[in-house]
């Protein structure tokens, strides 16, 4: 990638991660206190290490993308969090200190290859791609343990039985 279409590359991923970041929001605060615990197997994680993994992951991803340095190891405790109605907050503060981080990005950091555990090297900006399929993919998981933690689950890419849709006019 050329400087300036990473940096293309990175701002239209910003956009699609903003719309995406509302839903995630949504769907932190649907988890209520109440369910924190739940746990649909033994294997799973229960619904606030879920929803923690969600929100930090975001943090962590859009951080990595700044500075080449992943820190997605931190815990709960050390966040502060210690229940679920606490996390949507979280979220939104975390990442709005990182998304202003990352729109001061020049085209050079964004075509910057970056190393993600030997797995993965490849230029800043395509970060963003990895991030919003990853946080998607956990945010259905969390969505899929809302009614039996005693939640209601939001209307996410369409209505849901409990947040029926509602077209914009």
């Amino acid at each position: 990638m050329t400087p300036e279409s990473a940096l293309q590359f990175l701002h239209m991923q910003l956009e699609q991660y903003l719309r995406e970041r509302e839903t995630t929001r949504k769907v932190l605060a649907a988890l209520p206190d109440s369910g924190a615990d739940y746990q649909p197997d033994p294997k799973a994680r229960k619904a606030l290490d879920l929803a923690f993994h969600v929100a930090n992951s975001d943090k962590a991803f859009l951080e990595f993308i700044v500075t080449g340095n992943y820190g997605g190891k931190e815990d709960r405790a050390e966040a502060g969090v210690t229940k679920p109605s606490e996390l949507a907050d979280w979220y939104m503060k975390v990442t709005d200190e990182a998304l202003a981080k990352v729109r001061a990005m020049s085209g050079e950091d964004a075509a910057k290859i970056l190393d993600f555990y030997g797995a993965f090297q490849m230029p800043a900006a395509a970060y963003m791609t990895f991030m919003l399929t990853h946080g998607i993919h956990h945010r259905g998981q969390l969505s899929v343990y809302l009614r039996p933690a005693g939640g209601l689950v939001p209307s996410i890419y369409g209505g849901s039985a409990d947040e029926p849709w509602q077209p914009s006019a």
